[in-house]
């Protein structure tokens, strides 16, 4: 653990930014561009971000991705920073989920740092006990190994109420299944679900109408219906739909949207009899905001009314940033309603609440056994299992001890105060015209919780991310909704940046 520690750099960007060769091969480059750098501390900050950020190869190897662009930019400009002797932490760059563990955290004397540490070292020892009772062959059920389900399923049950629902874990446990990573999930429910109502569509008589329609709010993670157009491109993915969010009701869907949907698109017509996929983050990516509880349990009631054969998931990625009473209190009316339970698939991921995107451990869940087998088939054929060491992950991570536990609580304690200070430091009048009068999206009594890393201020007519970033330091990226132009900005540093803003 001590040999680990020593890699961690004394500020707070990721060691990744000294030896990413594709940022330091574009820091080398635009350095011999600059050439000699003039002027004040803030001038030549100012030069070298905004050099970065007009580089036309920067934003060609991007190919479109805006937010790997911005991402990328925010390494090279650390890269340069330091190369001209200048303060790294003069900018804050976009994180895209690297959410780097502090060595310690102020009033705290078990840090988050040495808990995972801890964590890792007890995977390797799940990882030895694994291999020596089930050997180094496939996991032939593909879902991972039960100790490790069973043990998930256990500790996710403190955020999402299972056992005070009087739902049976051990079920619950054989239809989990662990994937790479949430993505992963995503990618076989999307593929898993166009695949089997073409199957359907080709073989069962009477089906020659069914078609599948993705939906899902316009603030939402888009990377779910770009899997959705690129599984069309291979197969019938049917028709793709993005449900208008309105600041008033936090950039989440409401029933009365989904009601609004079915009026205007009906499940029946002369051409179609349409299944549905609805994709919803109760703690939105990239809008940062928490549906209210009983606005999830009416939005679900409605697409189920509506659509008996909907299939609703839930990302829940962010959930469990939240603190165990707040989130059983949001998915309350999902785990307690039958109807609802039976139609949705759960999307979980380790990345966010333990801070290890790059461990790439995450999964899927359904109290509904014809769900959980498409789903897990397809996680069957693509990866044949996911392999021991996302097991042995796992398994160490949910029978993490109290102490672990609480250490990473307070890494969520620290970013909720970084993002509510982030958000008093963007109201201050000089950044006024950067941002649009109307932020009623996002609320004050969310901020005071743990809940999502992003905060996604609405832009002002005229406004860009380049713009916000050589007035504000705050690298982000543009998120276009249909009513205007947000900018998403990431807290996922450990340096105490912007929690000096919140007004005492």
């Amino acid at each position: 653990m001590d040999s680990l520690a020593k890699l961690r750099r004394p500020d707070f960007m990721p060691a990744r930014v000294d030896c990413d060769p594709d940022a330091l091969k574009h820091a080398n480059r635009i350095a011999a561009q600059i050439g000699d750098i003039r002027g004040d501390t803030a001038e030549q900050v100012r030069t070298v971000l905004s050099t970065v950020l007009a580089d036309d190869l920067i934003r060609r190897n991007a190919k479109g991705a805006d937010i790997r662009r911005m991402a990328m930019a925010g390494d090279v400009t650390v890269a340069l920073l330091r190369k001209f002797g200048l303060d790294a932490g003069a900018i804050v760059p976009l994180t895209i989920g690297d959410i780097d563990l502090p060595e310690s955290l102020p009033g705290s004397n078990y840090s988050p740092l040495r808990a995972m540490q801890e964590i890792m070292q007890e995977a390797h020892r799940c990882y030895d006990y694994l291999a020596a009772k089930y050997g180094f062959g496939y996991d032939t059920a593909a879902k991972g190994y039960p100790e490790a389900r069973r043990a998930m399923i256990a500790f996710f049950d403190a955020h999402y109420g299972f056992s005070q629902a009087g739902i049976d874990m051990d079920a619950l446990a054989e239809q989990t299944c662990i994937t790479s990573g949430g993505l992963a999930a995503l990618k076989h429910i999307a593929t898993s679900r166009i695949d089997d109502i073409a199957e359907r569509r080709v073989k069962e008589p009477g089906n020659e109408k069914l078609r599948h329609r993705a939906i899902q709010p316009d603030a939402s993670f888009a990377t779910w219906l770009s899997m959705i157009n690129r599984s069309s491109l291979f197969g019938e993915g049917g028709e793709v739909h993005k449900i208008k969010m309105l600041q008033e009701d936090l950039l989440q869907p409401t029933a009365k949207q989904v009601n609004l949907f079915y009026k205007t698109h009906p499940v029946k017509t002369e051409t179609a009899d349409y299944e549905d996929t609805w994709c919803i983050a109760p703690v939105g990516n990239p809008s940062g905001t928490v549906i209210e509880p009983q606005q999830l349990t009416d939005v679900c009631e409605a697409i189920i009314s509506n659509n008996p054969h909907a299939l609703i998931i839930l990302d829940c990625a962010y959930v469990r940033r939240l603190k165990p009473e707040m989130a059983k209190k949001l998915l309350y009316g999902v785990i307690n309603i039958p109807q609802i339970l039976n139609r949705v698939v759960f999307v979980e991921s380790f990345s966010k609440t333990h801070g290890v995107c790059g461990v790439r451990a995450g999964g899927f869940f359904s109290t509904n056994p014809e769900i959980f087998a498409q789903v897990c088939r397809e996680n069957m054929l693509n990866t044949a299992g996911n392999g021991l060491d996302k097991s042995a992950f796992v398994w160490a991570a949910s029978c993490a001890t109290p102490e672990q536990n609480a250490a990473l609580s307070a890494h969520h304690d620290f970013h909720r105060d970084e993002r509510l200070g982030l958000w008093h430091y963007l109201k201050k009048p000089q950044f006024a015209d950067l941002f649009d009068a109307d932020q009623s999206h996002i609320s004050p009594e969310q901020l005071a919780h743990p809940g999502g890393l992003y905060l996604t201020p609405k832009l002002a007519s005229g406004s860009s991310q380049e713009k916000v970033a050589l007035r504000t330091r705050c690298l982000g990226v543009k998120a276009q909704l249909d009513t205007g132009s947000y900018i998403r900005l990431s807290i996922g540093e450990v340096r105490s940046t912007f929690a000096k803003y919140i007004p005492r």
